[in-house]
């Protein structure tokens, strides 16, 4: 878990941000409040069993954004279980 989350890490270090032109410039796009500490929150709580609905509460996030976190976490545990047993 923590080498994907170093390459998480690693890998938004190497983003270029894009400019692209404005289409209306009334609209604004909301940018995910799901920032590299809050991510780390949310997977220490998965680890420990807390229920998704009380993360999202706890740390001002959607129910759907730790829904997310938590499929990516049980997706990456198998890989890696996959992985482990394939060495």
């Amino acid at each position: 878990m923590e080498a994907m989350l170093a390459r998480l890490v690693e890998a938004e270090s190497r983003w270029i941000p894009v400019i692209l032109p404005a289409i209306e410039p009334d609209v604004v796009t909301p940018r995910s409040g799901l920032n590299l500490s809050r991510r780390v929150q949310v997977m220490r709580l998965l680890r420990q069993g807390e229920d998704t609905s009380r993360i999202a509460l706890e740390l001002g996030l959607s129910r759907a954004e730790v829904q997310l976190l938590a499929s990516v976490q049980t997706i990456s545990a198998s890989g890696m279980g996959k992985a482990a047993g394939a060495e």
